[in-house]
């Protein structure tokens, strides 16, 4: 048995399953924002928690860079040709850079450096395909890169490593806050070495995406409504998958009036939708389509395909289990129902169930996508409920085991072609 103390002040004593999925009970807070209010019951941080936890996150940086140095030093596969590959080429740069800089990093590059109308010559599918990448992260590279004077690859390169440690934090409070401390530590070192955190350091969306999504559950289980709308709102227009907080917003507003009548908590979902309205009426006045986006997804990058991420998938990774484009989304799947099984003997709010299953449920709806190591990273609360099952004896060797499976995936990812992040 475990106790905590929910915002409003009341001791919840809860079983090894968790807190009830409606919990913590929302109270109405109007609309102070003091950093009392912030913390609430929680504990204040600590240097030691940050070193804890941003000691984790970078010596999984370490990992990451010594897989991709024994790429360059056998130096065979996408090292001999400036890995170049099925995106846009490159910037000119070292091996190391334009690694990290390959794959979906590549197109983020591109739109920074030209738009989204670049000279034909450099789409390697079709016109018009980079509408398929939202446009905040692209914005913020050309931005620095004009401001700093840096290449926008390594401002990329930079960024993703600072958001990716900004998102180990956020993710450490937002577990302590549902779970305790020991499950936060826990949670955070699988998420740092999971096979899917490789992207964290790349020039991929991702690490913003994730730290804004961890920021907004936690504002909105604290009854923080508009921090939780502003970081719901950055998030849609950097990310997809992130229009998943808007479902998450309007839940928790909506049980926020039913039982308190805090009216004020509609701005959360009210702002949570900035970015991607914002995003779509570019789309609309640059292109004369609202949907273009869309339109884009289902033409150029895999629409909507449920039926070859589930059956065909797991049909390929049986009949053909050398081939890892479909082994890595079939063991992603399974890892998904099995930590989906074990969501629900944690029972957490309403609202991670939300998120969760919305951000599976848009990346299976993508046979470009599917269970993929990334895509499992940004539903981090699978990790969290392994993480709670873990026993602290067996730990060192599941994150040992998951460390080693980050330095494959890096390995595979940056040498050939054969499965994509």
């Amino acid at each position: 048995m475990t106790g905590s103390t929910t915002d409003d002040g009341t001791v919840q004593v809860s079983s090894d399953q968790g807190p009830s999925a409606f919990e913590p009970r929302p109270t109405r807070m109007g609309r102070r924002r003091s950093v009392e209010l912030w913390w609430g019951r929680d504990p204040r941080p600590t240097l030691h928690t940050l070193a804890r936890t941003l000691g984790a996150f970078t010596l999984s940086r370490l990992v990451v860079a010594m897989a991709l140095g024994s790429v360059l030093v056998v130096d065979q596969g996408l090292a001999t040709h400036h890995f170049t590959g099925p995106w846009p080429a490159p910037p000119r740069a070292s091996l190391f850079l334009q690694a990290l800089g390959s794959w979906d990093g590549s197109w983020y590059l591109l739109i920074a450096g030209h738009g989204y109308f670049p000279p034909a010559a450099q789409f390697p599918i079709a016109p018009g395909s980079a509408f398929g990448f939202f446009p905040v992260w692209p914005l913020l590279l050309r931005g620095l890169s004009a401001v700093s004077g840096l290449t926008p690859i390594v401002v990329g390169v930079a960024l993703a490593f600072a958001f990716g440690a900004a998102a180990s934090v956020a993710i450490w409070y937002l577990v302590r806050h549902l779970c305790d401390e020991s499950v936060a530590d826990r949670a955070v070192v699988l998420w740092v070495f999971f096979p899917g955190a490789v992207v964290l350091s790349m020039v991929y969306s991702e690490a913003l995406a994730i730290l804004l999504c961890a920021v907004c559950l936690l504002a909105l289980l604290k009854q923080q409504w508009l921090v939780a709308g502003l970081s719901a709102g950055v998030a849609t227009g950097v990310h997809p998958e992130a229009l998943v907080l808007v479902a998450c917003c309007l839940w928790a507003a909506g049980v926020a009036v039913y039982r308190d009548r805090d009216w004020w908590s509609v701005v959360a979902p009210v702002l949570s939708v900035a970015g991607v309205v914002a995003y779509f009426s570019y789309l609309y006045s640059a292109t004369g389509d609202v949907l273009r986006w869309y339109h884009i997804e289902r033409a150029q990058w895999g629409g909507t395909g449920f039926t070859h991420d589930t059956v065909t998938v797991l049909r390929q990774s049986v009949s053909h289990p050398h081939d890892l484009e479909a082994v890595v989304p079939a063991l992603g799947l399974l890892f998904a129902v099995a930590g989906l099984y074990l969501m629900a003997r944690w029972r957490p709010p309403v609202i991670i169930w939300i998120y969760t299953v919305g951000i599976l449920l848009s990346a299976f709806d993508s046979n470009m996508v599917g269970a993929r190591p990334r895509v499992l990273l940004t539903a981090f609360p699978l990790i969290v409920a392994v993480a709670r099952r873990v026993r602290p004896a067996a730990f060192g060797m599941v994150a040992a085991a998951s460390g080693f499976l980050l330095a494959t995936m890096t390995f595979l990812l940056f040498s050939l072609v054969l499965v994509a992040p």
